[in-house]
């Protein structure tokens, strides 16, 4: 008879090694540190989105210091008027070139006029 026979494997009766304790309580130390900045990140509530809170040289040169003139003091608005689509995937062509229509149209070789000063009014007078 063998003291091992083939058809069971002799590997099965070899013992298992195992990892030391200080390879264990780094694992641990590192599982709690992750834990603790997942749940301080932004994204932390959302299942499957990551938010990029780094800000690259690419995207400063399109961040505005300041708002437009026609939404001063209206944050919201200027975020709404960001959201909404512009593209002809999401409107019809008609309301697509309304959308994207410059607000002033001159014909080609008219000239324009410059812009006035007006005077300044002293309110000392």
């Amino acid at each position: 008879q063998l003291a091992c026979p083939l058809d069971l494997g002799c590997h099965s009766v070899a013992p298992k090694a195992r990892t030391p304790a200080f390879i264990k309580k780094a694992r641990e130390e590192a599982e709690e540190k992750a834990k603790e900045y997942r749940e301080k990140r932004e994204d932390a509530k959302t299942k499957n989105a990551i938010i990029d809170v780094k800000q690259t040289e690419a995207q400063k040169k399109y961040m505005t210091q300041f708002l437009p003139h026609q939404f001063r003091g209206n944050v919201a608005l200027y975020e709404k008027s960001l959201q909404t689509p512009l593209g002809p995937d999401w409107n019809t062509s008609r309301m697509h070139n309304k959308l994207v229509a410059p607000r002033i149209v001159t014909k080609t070789g008219s000239i324009i006029e410059p812009i006035q000063e007006k005077p300044k009014q002293n309110d000392e007078e």
